[in-house]
């Protein structure tokens, strides 16, 4: 055996003793065992948030049972797109494809 292994050893055939002379034995009933659980883990803290936090949702849902409207819009320039705001008769009657050149006038027809 080398130096570190009886060293080890000795130092476990020491330190044992004092390691079972100071456990202590406590006995919990269910109710007990409980209480210390929900005290000391966090995990249960963490699921308590999560069922309270269903419940609001659930609440939130059950309050807005009236009617409701849902709007989207989208803008967007096309340049290939015909017909519509792309395309403009030109005052000699041809038809150009692409934005008004008074689109972005005060009077005149504004994507913004």
């Amino acid at each position: 055996m080398t130096m570190t292994h009886r060293l080890s050893l000795f130092l476990l055939i020491a330190l044992l003793p004092l390691s079972q002379g100071q456990a202590e034995t406590v006995v919990l009933d269910f109710q007990q065992a409980v209480d210390r659980a929900l005290e000391v883990d966090p995990r249960i803290t963490e699921k308590e948030r999560h069922v309270d936090l269903a419940r609001a949702q659930l609440r939130e849902v059950r309050g807005a049972d009236g009617w409701s409207l849902n709007m989207n819009t989208f803008l967007g320039f096309a340049p290939k797109v015909r017909g519509g705001v792309f395309e403009t008769t030109n005052a000699d009657g041809t038809k150009s494809i692409g934005v008004a050149a008074d689109a972005f006038d005060i009077d005149g027809l504004s994507p913004w």
